[in-house]
């Protein structure tokens, strides 16, 4: 039979692994990561246009869902849509970043700023 202080322990080791098996984030990254890391490790992996689309469906697909698009998903999308000439659609996510992080305000004018030159 297990003494009470060796109960004790398997039950804080238990509550650890469940604790760390968790998987709640504020934020659905979803292939963001991913893409960041195949741009600067496996540049030309996947074209720019199928990168657009995946970002605009998990864009869609995260806010349908309730959950909260991450921080730069949306300058990063601006910077693909700038890529393939499109500035309109580019310039509309750099405003849809600096509304949902206003810290990232003084950052996103500056982007602003030197695209307008």
């Amino acid at each position: 039979m297990l003494s009470l202080s060796k109960k004790i322990l398997l039950l804080m080791i238990a509550l650890f692994v469940a604790g760390c098996a968790s998987n709640n984030t504020l934020y659905e990254w979803g292939y963001y990561e991913d893409s960041i890391f195949d741009m600067y490790i496996n540049p030309g992996k996947t074209s720019v246009t199928d990168e657009i689309n995946r970002f605009e469906e998990q864009i869609e697909e995260t806010t349908s869902s309730g959950r909260f698009v991450p921080p730069g998903l949306h300058v990063h999308l601006a910077y693909l849509y700038f890529y393939e000439g499109d500035y309109a659609t580019g310039m509309l996510h750099l405003q849809t970043e600096k509304k949902k992080f206003p810290e990232s305000s003084h950052f996103i004018d500056g982007i602003i700023t030197r695209m307008k030159k």
